[in-house]
């Protein structure tokens, strides 16, 4: 089947169209909620609590990640890096001031220093998700992966400038979410559908694959030197190792035992309550385990796009790099 005849089945989904309403009617109390961009003077008010707790189903990272989930998801294993940008509040506001600079390239916003505050380096899918929510011309597709999948839907072979590999993340997120936004434009009859309704059709009629062998490359697993390992973990005794580096980073100072029987870790948590962990490579590994017995689980990448209501918390490891 064509790409515009997917195209014209989509649009005759009622539901899908529904949706997509109703997540913009959201985006807009978003916008009254946290007025950044119509009075980036109302950055200089917020507060911690405003930003992020456990608790609030109102604060800025719930809205941005949650409620706003339909109009581009992120999947962030641990709520350690909204607890971050808590903590470096200052360094956060001047990102955001960054983001609803009108002045600024999507670039620009993109390759701000969001690596200062742990967690929000790596593709920075969070800097990419706060951006959208504040300008409607961004393509809500955030990773990298997934830019290029959908391209080559339209293209086949991309046409990428030579100097491409070395550009900037946020340079080459411009490029391919314009490239992508022209496709649109050549190739799809419904040349009117807005952004959000052409990522929601994207994703839905054309899932990406878990591969990320894309183009043809070899995907190469990124260096870890400066934790003694030479490249992103391949197994378990691999993450055994990497979580024995970075516990207290992830929250929890003290480590009690550490077991062959599930779950793999039992260690106490930065109010010194003892917590049961079970470490994966994947967080799709944990399948198969009774969810009750452990109280987190501490992988490399989350690589679920729906995580199970009665899973425990996912810590995905390389969101902190």
């Amino acid at each position: 089947m064509s790409i515009n005849a997917r195209a014209r089945e989509f649009s005759e989904n009622a539901e899908f169209r529904r949706e997509v309403n109703d997540s913009l009617k959201l985006l807009r109390e978003f916008r009254k909620r946290f007025p950044f961009k119509d009075d980036p003077k109302s950055i200089n008010r917020l507060t911690p609590e405003e930003l992020y707790t456990k608790e609030s189903k109102d604060c800025f990272f719930k809205w941005v990640q949650f409620k706003l989930g339909p109009l581009g998801r992120i999947s962030i294993g641990s709520d350690i890096v909204y607890l971050n940008a808590c903590v470096q509040l200052e360094d956060f506001k001047g990102l955001l001031r960054t983001v609803v600079d009108d002045e600024k390239s999507i670039a620009e916003k993109v390759d701000a220093p969001w690596n200062r505050i742990s967690g929000m380096g790596g593709d920075r899918l969070i800097a990419k998700k706060i951006i959208s929510c504040y300008d409607d011309n961004v393509l809500p597709v955030f990773k990298t992966t997934h830019l290029k999948f959908f391209l080559n839907l339209f293209t086949g072979s991309p046409d990428l400038p030579s100097d491409f590999d070395s550009r900037s993340l946020g340079e080459k997120y411009q490029f391919l979410t314009q490239a992508l936004l022209n496709a649109k434009q050549r190739h799809i009859e419904m040349k009117d559908w807005d952004n959000a309704y052409f990522m929601r059709f994207l994703y839905d009629m054309f899932p990406p694959p878990k591969e990320k062998n894309l183009w043809g490359k070899p995907a190469q697993p990124e260096p870890l030197n400066e934790l003694g390992l030479l490249f992103e973990p391949q197994s378990h005794d691999e993450m055994m190792f990497l979580f024995s580096k970075v516990h207290k980073k992830v929250g929890f100072p003290y480590i009690t035992k550490i077991q062959k029987d599930y779950p793999d870790v039992f260690a106490l948590d930065n109010d010194r309550t003892m917590k049961r962990i079970e470490i994966e490579t994947y967080a799709s590994q944990f399948e198969g385990h009774e969810p009750k017995g452990c109280d987190a689980i501490v992988c490399w990448e989350n690589d679920l796009d729906i995580v199970p209501e009665n899973w425990p918390k996912i810590i995905a490891l390389k969101d902190l790099f």
